[in-house]
């Protein structure tokens, strides 16, 4: 076995530039919402400043109070639903960049590296031939696992044991052929 590095594809590339320009809109529609919650604030301080009665500056008329409602009101409206129209682009955006991960990874095997093996046969005739390839990973392990029960009345304790399988090799485990062994690999 010889341990390569996977070879870059131009798939894995496009998928990279796709995943920097989601990262990028993401920032701008952060930098955006900032802007929004500094107009918030603004607003808030304007309402909350022309309300109340000063040194200088007697209480606000019902006239100037309504006009000024009018004016935070509205334009509290139109930051709300900005920002409401902000989150649900970003949350489309987040859905997108974890699709495009998801495939990243299928395809790239998560830039993690692998073995290939190379099996050269020679026949002197034509023949079906069957290749059984085995092999031991670093990123998997097991444990037994005991149940102990003694019954009511009984006199003996039923035993039964398991194997706890662990890995986090990347590789899917589906139909897969186990053997346990207490051996340590060379």
């Amino acid at each position: 076995a010889q341990r390569v590095e996977r070879p870059d594809d131009n798939r894995v590339q496009q998928l990279d530039q796709q995943l920097r320009e989601i990262d990028r809109q993401l920032r701008e529609i952060h930098d955006r919402g900032s802007v929004l919650e500094a107009q918030k604030k603004f607003l808030a301080n304007i309402q909350s400043g022309s309300t109340q009665p000063g040194k200088d500056r007697p209480m606000p008329g019902i006239d100037e109070l309504k006009s000024l409602l009018q004016l935070t009101e509205g334009n509290l409206e139109r930051l709300l639903a900005e920002q409401r129209q902000l989150d649900d682009r970003a949350a489309e955006l987040e859905q997108r960049k974890q699709q495009l991960q998801e495939q990243r990874g299928t395809l790239n095997g998560d830039g993690k590296r692998f073995k290939r093996a190379v099996l050269r046969v020679a026949l002197e005739q034509p023949a079906q031939v069957e290749v059984k390839l085995d092999y031991t990973l670093r990123d998997a392990s097991w444990q037994p696992t005991y149940d102990a029960r003694l019954r009511d009345g009984a006199k003996t304790i039923e035993l039964t044991y398991q194997g706890l399988v662990r890995q986090s090799s990347g590789e899917a485990w589906t139909d897969v052929a186990l053997t346990l062994s207490t051996a340590r690999p060379a």
